[in-house]
């Protein structure tokens, strides 16, 4: 499939960003968002994508578990995300724990602008862990070309969770052909299609 045709298939419609902050505030609390899962991190650095000089992006970071985890195993990490109260938690963490090269940012990475921002390959990891944040080609692209070594995509194949069925709803990206399932298809073919060889894993 040529990335063209990728770009046509894989879109986001009829996003409502004021609900999504609104569901995912009220989700701020859920011990689900504030769990870390070690695979991932393992995953990150038997691949030798941390090291303490690489400055990081965590993209739709929720609390910023991940962020936070890295603190000690990079030089910087900066989290973005849409909702003030899910990055309110991650910021008490912070201030707590006296963590200062780690930053929790409010953006929505579908309207962020990687030149006006200075963030084109300013990255040496740049990654999105189970986060409705990448959900079309835009957005994909986007945060590869904001890496200048890796960048990492951790989604489920097959997911029902009903908080996030209700964002993906909300997001226009429910049953319009881009679901989960098609997710890496798309992002596979696009990053062969730039000539790049990604590696794919599967851990449950």
């Amino acid at each position: 499939m040529k990335i063209e045709e990728i770009r046509k298939m894989w879109v986001t419609q009829n996003r409502d960003v004021q609900n999504e902050v609104q569901l995912w505030d009220s989700q701020s609390e859920d011990p689900t968002y504030h769990h870390l899962y070690d695979e991932f991190l393992k995953l990150l650095e038997r691949e030798h994508m941390l090291d303490k000089s690489y400055d990081v992006l965590d993209i739709g970071c929720g609390v910023g578990v991940y962020t936070i985890a890295l603190a000690d195993r990079v030089n910087t990490a900066t989290g973005l995300d849409i909702s003030p109260k899910m990055l309110g938690h991650g910021q008490k963490i912070l201030e707590e724990s006296r963590i200062n090269n780690v930053s929790l940012e409010i953006a929505d990475w579908n309207t962020v602008d990687l030149e006006k921002k200075e963030m084109k390959e300013r990255y040496d990891l740049v990654f999105a862990h189970n986060t409705p944040a990448i959900c079309d080609a835009s957005t994909f692209e986007k945060l590869v070309d904001s890496s200048r070594h890796f960048c990492a995509v951790c989604s489920p194949i097959r997911m029902i969770e009903p908080i996030m069925q209700k964002v993906q709803k909300i997001a226009g990206i429910g049953d319009n052909g881009s679901s989960c399932e098609n997710y890496f298809a798309f992002m596979l073919d696009m990053l062969l299609y730039k000539g790049y060889q990604p590696k794919l894993y599967y851990y449950v």
